[in-house]
C-alpha cells in the first residue's frame, strides 16, 4: 500500500494506492488558509492510521507547500520511505516538450493517466483548476502539444478587480446563456464562457489533427463545468493519481 500526495497550486490531494487502484481521496484546500499546517497534519494522521502504508510518493507544482508538507511528514514518521517525483521521462512516452522542466508534474501525470484510462486511443486531457490546461496525446503515446489558459476563478477575479461598476456578485450556475441582471450575466459568463471555450478548443484540435480523440475532464474545478460540457467527455478526478500509479508500477 502506498500513500500518494499531489501538491497543487490551490489544494493538496491525498490518496491510497495499490498497484493501479486509487482509493480514499481527501483534498485539503490551501488558498488563503492560515491553518494550512494544522489541516495537512490532520489529514496526514488520518492516512497514517493505515499500517499497511509502506511508501509515500509526493508530486508537486507548489514548492512552498511541498516543503511544508515534507517537514510535517518527517516530524511524524521516520520509518516510511518518502520519494519526491521530479522526472518527466517515461518509457514509451514520446515527450517532446521544448522546456520539459517547466512542464507541470500534474500535466505530465495526467498524460500518463490518460494511457491508463484509454490505452488504445488518442486523448485530449482538460484540467480545470487554478489554470485550465489542455494536453493532447496521440494513439502512439506521443505528446502533440497543449495550451495553458487562465482558470475560471482567476478570470472572474480579474474581471471584478479591473471593472468599477460590476461589483462582486454571487455566481449562480444555470444552463441559460443570456442573463437579465448583472449577477445572471456574470454567472453565464463564468460557466458558459469557460465551457464554450473548452469545447471550441477541443473541436479545433479534432479538426486539425483528424484523430478520433477521447476527451478526459479532470482538475479541482472540473465538477462545476461537467454539466455544461458534452456528455461524452469522461469525468475523472483520479486521473493524476492514476498517472502516478502507472509511473510507479512501470519503474519496477
Amino acid at each position: 500500500m502506498r500513500l500518494l500526495i499531489d501538491c497543487g497550486n490551490s489544494s493538496v490531494k491525498f490518496a491510497l494506492n495499490s498497484k493501479l487502484k486509487i482509493n480514499k481521496i481527501i483534498t485539503v484546500e490551501i488558498k488563503n488558509d492560515k491553518k494550512i499546517k494544522a489541516n495537512l497534519l490532520k489529514t496526514l494522521k488520518v492516512f497514517l492510521k493505515n499500517k499497511n502504508i509502506k511508501k509515500i510518493y509526493l508530486t508537486f507544482v507548489n514548492k512552498e507547500i511541498k516543503d511544508i508538507l515534507f517537514d510535517i511528514i518527517r516530524k511524524q514518521i521516520s520509518t516510511i520511505d518518502i520519494k519526491i517525483l521530479r522526472t518527466r521521462k517515461f518509457k514509451d512516452f514520446k515527450f517532446t516538450y521544448k522546456s520539459p522542466n517547466t512542464f507541470g508534474m500534474d500535466r505530465f501525470f495526467n498524460c500518463l493517466g490518460s494511457k491508463v484510462v484509454y490505452p488504445n486511443s488518442a486523448t485530449i486531457v482538460v484540467d480545470i483548476g487554478t489554470a485550465t490546461t489542455v494536453d493532447v496525446i496521440d494513439k502512439e503515446f506521443r505528446y502533440l502539444g497543449g495550451l495553458i489558459l487562465p482558470g475560471p476563478l482567476i478570470s472572474h477575479a480579474s474581471l471584478i478587480e479591473a471593472t468599477s461598476m460590476i461589483g462582486n456578485h454571487s455566481i449562480v450556475l444555470k444552463e441559460k446563456i443570456l442573463g437579465a441582471s448583472t449577477e445572471e450575466c456574470l454567472s453565464s459568463g463564468f460557466a458558459n464562457g469557460q465551457s464554450l471555450m473548452i469545447e471550441s478548443i477541443v473541436n479545433q484540435i479534432k479538426k486539425t489533427y483528424k484523430q478520433p480523440f477521447k476527451v478526459i475532464l479532470t482538475g479541482g474545478l472540473s465538477h462545476i463545468f461537467k454539466r455544461f460540457l458534452p456528455k461524452n467527455y469522461l469525468f475523472d478526478l483520479k486521473l493524476t493519481f492514476k498517472g502516478v500509479a502507472f509511473f510507479i508500477e512501470n519503474q519496477k
